[in-house]
């Protein structure tokens, strides 16, 4: 049985690969990581809010022009 040794390029180039995919891994686990906090922030900030209290509430900005 032939033992088949990669060229050298082939090899550099799944090394650049791998790292880019730890560091692509290591920024996906950072998000949701911070995304998880974020949420549960949220949340706690929410949680002595009534169901009333998530209406959208209207501002005086944003009313229709009258006369256009």
């Amino acid at each position: 049985m032939a033992l088949i040794v990669p060229k050298l390029k082939d090899s550099w180039a799944n090394s650049v690969s791998l790292k880019d995919n730890h560091r692509t891994m290591i920024l996906t686990d950072f998000l949701l990581d911070f995304f998880i906090e974020t949420r549960k922030n949220t949340e706690n900030i929410c949680l002595p809010l009534a169901i009333e209290d998530y209406v959208v509430q209207p501002s005086s900005m944003f009313r229709p022009l009258n006369g256009i």
